[in-house]
């Protein structure tokens, strides 16, 4: 940030080597009352004064640099004295010292208006000070004014702060998860307290993929993370907080990787509804490590993941945060975390079965009951785990993909399935479907039916 340099010599101490100095500097006359130009760009008033209002024990008044601020005149002393009949039109005159003074009156005029200008041109005049008496003392602090003036100005792009308001201000609750989570990486990465948007460039973000990487994160997690950075920057270049200029995201490209389909077969699906969970136990058991006190539950989450797939392949997110309230009538009604989208459908006699069999306290279902905090990325790693034991490739969220997949090969529209999973559709199309949740429904009582072998009910989709 550009810094102006204060007047900070001593006249008294500068006078005593006037003859040096008048040497190397030309005697020319200040024309102290020529700005316009000063006037124009701030819209203030600035000329060299003598304060005659108290007279020194010396018999001198003080020269003085007058501002207007606030439709109030304000004083910058000069260091200069001088007597009143040797000051006329801003000039000294009839003095032996009389260009050395008019040289030092002139730098501290130059250096008034600098700070005035550089203020205005940055938009703090008015906003960074409510009185002239804050104006006038920052503009004899000098370079320490500025130091902590840019101190201000640098704690406005401190990074984990810049995030945390973001957070709050902006920020969905999906969203708002990635920010965290890219905040609590950038502080494994690196000191985040000392962090500021502006430190952030191609070589910062450069490390900052290599470490993600080198900690096992795939490259769309770390893309995830390296875009929730670029919208914190982008964020402070619209609020001209930051130059474009410093911009890194010009050179630095965030790689993406294709999407692995996460579906598995129809047939899959049934091995998973008949398999013998009584004997798997058994089997778990026997093969487990000595003194272990907790056994897989595989049969609890097999069923967490199919009320999944018999909700329309619902996010484990919005399902372990059901409340007894969002079901009426045999009719689901909730809006998705994620996109704030209406997911309205009917829950079929399979799904109620799972419901019933695990009743929650908070909620719907019991599978947030043993935990202090509503984090269900816990409920969603122990899932995952005991999912394991039945298709070792197989997580929670394949049961949403693979809902999707069963329905197109059903031939089932896609502004149908976007519905169902709480997507937007393109066009028109979402506008009909919002009409006809009866269609929503049906496709779903034709997947199931589709998995489990039953014969399809007439008019499934009508």
């Amino acid at each position: 940030m550009h810094k102006i340099e204060p007047f900070s010599k001593s006249f008294q101490n500068t006078t005593s080597n006037s003859d040096i100095i008048c040497q190397s500097v030309p005697n020319v006359l200040y024309n102290f009352q020529n700005a316009k130009s000063f006037s124009q760009l701030t819209g203030m008033k600035i000329t060299v004064v003598l304060e005659t209002r108290h007279v020194k024990a010396n018999g001198k008044f003080p020269v003085k640099i007058r501002f207007n601020f606030q439709n109030q005149a304000w004083y910058v002393p000069t260091g200069v004295e001088v007597p009143i009949q040797c000051f006329h039109l801003g000039k000294v005159t009839g003095l032996p010292k009389a260009s050395m003074m008019n040289i030092l009156i002139g730098q501290k005029l130059e250096y008034v208006q600098n700070v005035l200008e550089d203020l205005q041109i940055r938009g703090l005049i008015k906003t960074k000070f409510k009185t002239g008496t804050e104006l006038k003392n920052f503009i004899e602090s000098g370079e320490e004014g500025y130091d902590e003036l840019n101190r201000e100005d640098r704690m406005i792009l401190h990074f984990k702060t810049y995030v945390e308001n973001h957070l709050l201000q902006y920020s969905s609750k999906s969203s708002g998860e990635q920010y965290v989570c890219m905040l609590k990486k950038v502080e494994t990465f690196c000191e985040v307290q000392n962090l500021f948007i502006s430190d952030i460039t191609v070589g910062w973000l450069k490390d900052f993929e290599t470490f993600c990487e080198k900690t096992g994160m795939s490259v769309n997690g770390r893309g995830n993370y390296l875009r929730a950075i670029r919208t914190i920057f982008n964020d402070a270049i619209d609020r001209d907080y930051i130059g474009f200029d410093k911009y890194p995201f010009r050179r630095f490209k965030i790689k993406k990787a294709k999407t692995k389909h996460r579906n598995i077969t129809v047939e899959d699906l049934r091995y998973m509804l008949h398999i013998d969970y009584d004997a798997l136990l058994v089997e778990l058991k026997a093969t487990a490590k000595k003194h272990t006190s907790v056994f897989p539950d595989v049969q609890r989450y097999v069923d967490l993941f199919f009320l999944s797939f018999f909700l329309c392949g619902m996010n484990l997110k919005d399902l372990l945060f059901l409340r007894k309230g969002d079901i009426r009538n045999g009719q689901l009604s909730i809006m998705r975390i994620k996109t704030d989208e209406p997911i309205v459908i009917r829950v079929e006699p399979e799904a109620q079965q799972i419901i019933d069999r695990y009743p929650g306290q908070k909620y719907l279902l019991d599978f947030l009951d043993n935990y202090t905090t509503d984090d269900y990325k816990n409920v969603e790693k122990r899932m995952n785990t005991n999912l394991k034991h039945v298709l070792s490739f197989v997580t929670g969220y394949w049961g949403r993909h693979s809902w999707a997949t069963i329905a197109g090969e059903l031939d089932i529209p896609d502004p149908i399935i976007d519905i169902a999973q709480g997507r937007i559709p393109p066009g028109m199309a979402g506008t009909y479907i919002k009409r006809n949740i009866k269609k929503v429904s049906g496709a779903n009582r034709k997947i199931i039916d589709h998995v489990l072998n039953k014969k399809p009910v007439e008019n499934a989709l009508s």
